[in-house]
């Protein structure tokens, strides 16, 4: 007899209140586990194909056109003159013509300085630091103090150097800026 599936259960006489074994049918678990699984089954396909109908019918998408291309260039272009798209260059990427005041070499010792000042380790999780705690403004205070030190100025040198950046008096040449 298996200690999982036991061939019998018990089962209360209301006469003496003692317990006997009542028989179950070798396969009767079997059919029951089966039973359930298919309705489960059957209940969670209903679901997921209600849940994947796609709210709205793309009918439009069988709508003849009434313009042809040109004349929906043509009009583009008149709205363009009137300012009537002007709302929708707030979208387009602000760093399309984007140009550092940054080289390199500062960008990563701003780096190296925020991981060693404690800020990197704050960021760490799904959340956002928590910008108020005490160890947070700690962090940001290390981070300040070391950003506008003498020691900022020779990790920025000697990253350029490392990088083989040509190094101007106090700061690296960026190409880039001029």
């Amino acid at each position: 007899m298996n200690a999982l599936y036991p061939r019998s259960s018990p089962k209360q006489t209301p006469t003496t209140g003692t317990c006997r074994r009542r028989e179950l049918k070798p396969d009767q678990g079997t059919v029951m586990n089966t039973h359930h699984f298919l309705m489960a089954a059957a209940t969670a396909f209903g679901l997921s194909t209600a849940i994947a109908q796609e709210a709205t019918p793309d009918t439009w998408k069988d709508t003849p056109s009434t313009r042809s291309r040109a004349e929906v260039q043509q009009e583009l272009e008149v709205a363009r003159a009137r300012g009537e798209l002007d709302h929708v260059r707030q979208y387009d990427s602000p760093a399309r013509n984007f140009k550092s005041t940054l080289t390199r070499a500062e960008v990563l010792a701003d780096l190296e300085i925020w991981r060693r000042s404690g800020l990197a380790a704050q960021g760490r999780g799904e959340a956002s630091p928590d910008f108020f705690s005490e160890e947070y403004r700690q962090a940001h205070a290390r981070y300040a103090a070391m950003k506008a030190s003498p020691e900022f100025a020779a990790l920025v040198q000697t990253i350029a150097r490392e990088r083989g950046e040509t190094v101007l008096a106090g700061r690296p040449a960026n190409p880039a800026v001029r």
